[in-house]
């Protein structure tokens, strides 16, 4: 299991990488994991993408 201070570097490194896609490239990387069977890499993907959400803030509408 990764730590919080890995989960924020992953996340950082991953928004610097893809922008505003960060988000959704992290949820379908948590898709793929959890089809494959990777439980524990698919919660990983999970807490990096709730990590982006909460950097991004609301969403406006």
């Amino acid at each position: 299991m990764l730590r919080q201070s890995d989960v924020i570097r992953h996340a950082r490194q991953l928004h610097e990488v893809a922008g505003p896609r960060a988000e959704a490239i992290a949820a379908q990387r948590a898709a793929e994991e959890k089809a494959e069977g990777h439980l524990e890499n698919q919660k990983a993907w999970d807490r990096i993408r709730l990590v982006l959400r909460q950097q991004n803030g609301p969403r406006q509408t």
